[in-house]
């Protein structure tokens, strides 16, 4: 010490002797840390890790897969090794997790060992592209580093699709009845809606579905998403006797395609409505309707209602006649047995 006291006061006359035992005291003098040995806390080359209620240097270690040695030498600020205290702070060597992302709007999960991004995907019903997406700082998806916090959007609210050979987000948002700009919404990691690749997952999100229903007679009508914001018109058919007279009437409801206009007419879907004495007049060829050689075909009933498809509904062939063709080989209708 006195020889590091001398070589200061030669070459730096200002230097006094009370000054230097001040530094001295402190450790702060040069070179005191190598003879003393620095027991303040190191530039972490990990991360810094903050203990919680259970932690012991070991359970530690074991945790992020390195020496209890290594995070023993990482942090010489900890005199006992054996006492650690909730929230106190510590070096994990060796280990470089990412930092949070920004913003996450979803919820933060901290990589485990042994985690896939692919398993991460499934547990939270989200897309890897998703994931990858929210977190912008990964720059290897199959190197995740273990204490990552990973940003996790909001899950699917209904299936994950594979992209195939020849999807299109248009043809896709048809086949699964949602709206395109749904679709779009549910998957923001999409840049280029234009652009899908094969075997890239994307989210179909479920929606409300789109029915009519019918309390008065008893049955409902599904419809898909095109239909969405539908109307209902109302008229009445009619049943002549053999001399051309009615001897029945009862309701017709159609269900009217919102893209329907007076200028540009769309294919209706007429729904008649009989009671079950008139559809047995009508099977007994009481009277008929309309001068179609066959009769209305019969969509469902319930304990007082029949309900049937005029014939020839379509004989103009209108536009939107083979939308609503697929919609009834589906048997939209269903009736509730109460009424």
């Amino acid at each position: 010490m006195y020889r590091n006291c001398l070589y200061c006061m030669y070459y730096y006359p200002c230097c006094s002797m009370p000054m230097m035992m001040n530094q001295f005291r402190s450790g702060s003098f040069p070179g005191m840390a190598h003879q003393r040995g620095d027991m303040r806390q190191r530039p972490c080359r990990g991360f810094m890790y903050q203990v919680k209620r259970g932690d012991t240097l070991y359970s530690i270690a074991q945790h992020y897969k390195i020496s209890l040695n290594s995070l023993i030498g990482a942090n010489p600020q900890i005199t006992d090794p054996n006492v650690l205290s909730i929230g106190q702070t510590i070096c994990v060597p060796g280990v470089m997790p990412l930092p949070t992302p920004v913003e996450c709007t979803g919820e933060i999960y901290s990589v485990r060992s042994g985690d896939k991004l692919t398993a991460i995907a499934r547990r939270f019903n989200v897309t890897v592209s998703a994931i990858l997406a929210a977190n912008p700082s990964i720059s290897n998806p199959d190197n995740l580093m273990v204490g990552f916090n990973l940003c996790i959007p909001h899950a699917c609210s209904g299936r994950i699709y594979t992209v195939r050979q020849g999807d299109t987000l248009s043809g896709i948002a048809q086949r699964f009845g949602v709206p395109y700009r749904s679709l779009i919404q549910a998957n923001p990691q999409i840049i280029d809606p234009n652009q899908l690749f094969i075997g890239q997952n994307i989210c179909i999100p479920s929606v409300s579905p789109v029915v009519y229903r019918n309390t008065q007679y008893g049955f409902s009508f599904s419809l898909p998403e095109s239909w969405r914001g539908y109307r209902i018109v109302t008229d009445r058919w009619e049943g002549l006797d053999i001399n051309g007279q009615v001897v029945e009437t009862g309701p017709e409801i159609m269900i009217r395609h919102p893209l329907w206009t007076a200028e540009r007419p769309r294919q209706d879907i007429p729904i008649m409505i009989f009671t079950l004495d008139q559809w047995r007049s009508l099977e007994q060829d009481k009277f008929h309707i309309g001068a179609a050689p066959i009769g209305p075909r019969e969509l469902g009933r319930n304990k007082r209602y029949v309900m049937a498809l005029p014939a020839r509904y379509n004989f103009a062939f209108p536009e939107g006649y083979e939308e609503v063709e697929r919609i009834l080989e589906g048997n939209p209708l269903h009736t509730d047995e109460n009424i």
